[in-house]
This record gives structure tokens, C-alpha cells and sequence, in this order.
């Protein structure tokens, strides 16, 4: 009982250790566990309650031997940790050479800031680029590049949230004049106004584009069923129809309107611009300035 007692405490102190973090604390607990696991086996062994074989009856001198092993292991790493400790004092004291390891690990995280910061820069550089892909210069709208992303994944939402969405195609009238009368200069300020006009009229939730020239186009989400589509092109019309004032010149313009439905999830984007495009040159067909929604009729008329 004594004997395995004092094991016990060793065991328990040597844990302690451990959660000090002293040198070889593992290897005194493993080595106390063995010398502990064989006399337990032995005495288990006395109490016939495990049979008699070879391990049971050398439990002792098989924990004792493995334990002295174990022992000298830990002994060594003993010395091992205090050499390393009196080479650190040997290092600590040459001044010279720890303020050349000082200057130079501060050089290397300096270089490492660097490179973070470059890496971010590069980052944004191309997140800029990207944009500056998927965006017109000259009226800061998404031009055909981003319309074309933005149609993919707004047919994808249509679909999986069973909403409904149309496609507005804006093409202005009589602005053709304007660049033959005031230039394209004046023109493409005119561009400008009518891109804010949109931005401005359209939903929150709605997507702007410029198509090319004097096209725009809205991308707008979420329709309930009804004239949603109709009241968003009605006050895109009414911005477009309304005077543009511009260094003292009063110009007026329109809009032909041409607007196309999702159907299904069958429905191609390339075919959903194609039906809006029908719509509006049909919608010019009748006289310009107004809004046509996409029939099949309109491919009648276009054939003809």
C-alpha cells in the first residue's frame, strides 16, 4: 500500500510538472505509470483475479526495467535542456550579434509588410480592372459584358424563386440630330443625362446597362404579376420625354421602348434581348416614342 501511495504522488506531481512545463515531466509519468501498471498487475495476479502467466508474474521487474529506461531518457533530456539553456545565456550575452538578429528579423517583417500591402494593392488593382471590364466609360453603367453576367444570374433567381422579370430595350429618339447639330461631345453629355435619368427612375433593385450607341437597357427583378413592368417603363418614358438643358440648349428627346417577359426557365438571355429588340423596332414601326411589349406578331412584322 505504501509503495503504491508513494507511486501515486509521483505520478500526480509529475502531472503537475507537466502543466508547468518542466523538462521530462512525460517521460518521469510514463515511466512511474509502468512501474504502477506492473505492480498493479502483480497484486491483481496475488488476488487470483487475473491468471498466472509470464507478464503477470514479472509485472514488476518488466514496469521496474522499462521504468529505469525511461528513466535514463528523461535524465538525458535533463542535460539536453540545460545545455540548451546555457547556450541561450552564451547567445543572450553577445550584444553585437543579438541586435544583428534583432535588426535583421524587423528588416524581414518590414519586407513581409511590404509584400502584404503589394499583395492587397495587386488585388484591388484587379478587382478595379474587373470592373472596369463589366463597366461603360463613358456613362459608368455595365456595359454589354455585365449586362450579359447579370441576365445569367438574374434568369437564375427568376427560376429558382419562381418571380417574374422583363427586360426593358431603350432606344432614344431623334438623338442622332443632336450629334449632327451640337457634335459628339455634346452628344455624349446627353448620354450621361440620360443614364442618370435612368438610374434615377428605375427601382433600387433594377439593372442599368448601356448597350452600345444610344441603347439602354433595364434589367428589372421581383415583378409581381400585373402592370409592374408597365409602370417602370412609364416613368423611364416620362424621364426620357422630359427637356435636357445643357450649356443654355433645350434638347428634347424620346425613347421607343421595347419589353420582353421571362416565360420559363427555358428562356435564353441571348433570346430574352432579342425579343425586347423586336418589341422596340416595332414600337418605331408605329411611330416611336412609347412602349411595346414583345408579341409574336412583332417576328411577323420584323420578317416582313
Amino acid at each position: 500500500v505504501f509503495g503504491l501511495t508513494v507511486t501515486l504522488m509521483l505520478i500526480i506531481c509529475g502531472i503537475h510538472c507537466i502543466v508547468l512545463g518542466v523538462p521530462g515531466a512525460r517521460i518521469f509519468v510514463l515511466a512511474w505509470g509502468l512501474m504502477m501498471t506492473g505492480a498493479v498487475l502483480l497484486a491483481l495476479r496475488n488476488y487470483a483475479l487475473l491468471p498466472n502467466n509470464f507478464i503477470t508474474l514479472y509485472s514488476v521487474q518488466i514496469g521496474s526495467a522499462l521504468e529505469m529506461l525511461l528513466l535514463s531518457f528523461g535524465l538525458a533530456a535533463r542535460f539536453n535542456e540545460l545545455k540548451r539553456q546555457k547556450e541561450m545565456a552564451q547567445t543572450a550575452a553577445l550584444n553585437a550579434q543579438r541586435q544583428h538578429v534583432l535588426a535583421l528579423q524587423q528588416h524581414e517583417r518590414v519586407l513581409e509588410q511590404r509584400v502584404n500591402e503589394r499583395t492587397r494593392e495587386l488585388e484591388q488593382a484587379n478587382l478595379q480592372l474587373e470592373n472596369m471590364a463589366m463597366q461603360d466609360v463613358l456613362t459608368g453603367l455595365a456595359n454589354r459584358a455585365g449586362l450579359n453576367r447579370h441576365l445569367h444570374e438574374a434568369l437564375a433567381r427568376a427560376d429558382r424563386n419562381q418571380q417574374q422579370l422583363a427586360l426593358l430595350m431603350i432606344d432614344l429618339d431623334n438623338f442622332k440630330p443632336v450629334n449632327d447639330v451640337f457634335g459628339h461631345a455634346f452628344g455624349d453629355r446627353v448620354l450621361q443625362e440620360v443614364a442618370l435619368r435612368l438610374q434615377a427612375e428605375a427601382r433600387a433593385s433594377d439593372f442599368v446597362a448601356r448597350l452600345g450607341g444610344d441603347e439602354f437597357i433595364v434589367v428589372s427583378e421581383g415583378l409581381h404579376p400585373g402592370n409592374d413592368a408597365h409602370a417602370v417603363a412609364e416613368r423611364l418614358l416620362s424621364a426620357l420625354t422630359r427637356p435636357i438643358m445643357l450649356d443654355g440648349q433645350q434638347i428634347q428627346i424620346g425613347a421607343s421602348i421595347g419589353v420582353s417577359h421571362a416565360t420559363g426557365p427555358e428562356l435564353l438571355a441571348d433570346e430574352l434581348l432579342r425579343q425586347a429588340d423586336q418589341a422596340m423596332y416595332a414600337r418605331k414601326r408605329q411611330g416611336r416614342s412609347g412602349i411595346s411589349y414583345y408579341t409574336r406578331d412583332d417576328e411577323q412584322g420584323l420578317s416582313e
